[in-house]
């Protein structure tokens, strides 16, 4: 007679040492992959404020060298913000649709722009107390927000000034180390609330600055 080869079953230990084997290995791999995809969004959402600063600059070869306005005080609902101002300036076509609505907080278009960071969508906020996660109930989520400070320290402190006026670029002693566009769920920011209110930390606990020189820095 012949036998059959007898097929040697796992142990339950053996099972148990596999299982553990691929969850160690699961553990160290995917905390690097997050890294790894978190970096990229990083890297894009900095690709896209080098692209909103060299928009920028544009729109200051067309008006004497005059800085876009936080506001367009012409225009009504989410298209009195300067990422509307700036819309073409960034190559997109005057007919795109600038407010999406529902679209998943893909900033203000229903296609990814410039004006939107990858990683919005992720982590919106560092903080539950932002009250302006929605702008004026559009649903749209913005990622970028001009920066107040500059215009109004200019502009003699006045709110409204500072905001319907952009002001000459010569006016910056230091473009370098003034700050012209960050990561915010709002379309403007002007003081320390950007932290528990408006503020965007979806990089690792950073955030990126844009200056008016053209550079981009990540802050903590």
């Amino acid at each position: 007679m012949n036998r059959q080869p007898k097929h040697r079953a796992f142990t339950l230990i053996e099972l148990l040492t596999v299982i553990a084997i691929i969850g160690i290995l699961a553990a160290i791999l995917i905390p690097t992959v997050s890294s790894v995809r978190e970096s990229a969004r990083g890297a894009e959402c900095t690709s896209n404020l080098r692209q909103i600063g060299q928009a920028i600059h544009a729109y200051m070869d067309d008006h004497n060298g005059r800085t876009p306005p936080a506001r367009d005080p012409n225009q009504t609902g989410l298209r009195v913000a300067f990422h509307h101002t700036l819309w073409t300036y960034v190559g997109h076509d005057s007919t795109d649709s600038f407010v999406g609505g529902g679209n998943e907080g893909r900033a203000n278009s229903e296609v990814m722009n410039v004006f939107h960071c990858p990683s919005t969508v992720m982590n919106p906020t560092s903080t539950p107390n932002a009250s302006r996660i929605f702008n004026e109930g559009s649903g749209a989520w913005y990622s970028y927000a001009k920066n107040m400070l500059a215009s109004m320290a200019i502009r003699g402190g006045d709110f409204n000034d500072g905001a319907d006026n952009g002001f000459p670029f010569d006016a910056l002693h230091t473009p370098s180390l003034t700050v012209a566009v960050f990561e915010s769920t709002f379309w403007y920011g002007h003081g320390g609330w950007y932290h528990d209110r408006d503020g965007v930390i979806p990089h690792g606990g950073g955030a990126n600055f844009l200056f008016y020189d053209g550079h981009v820095e990540r802050k903590l």
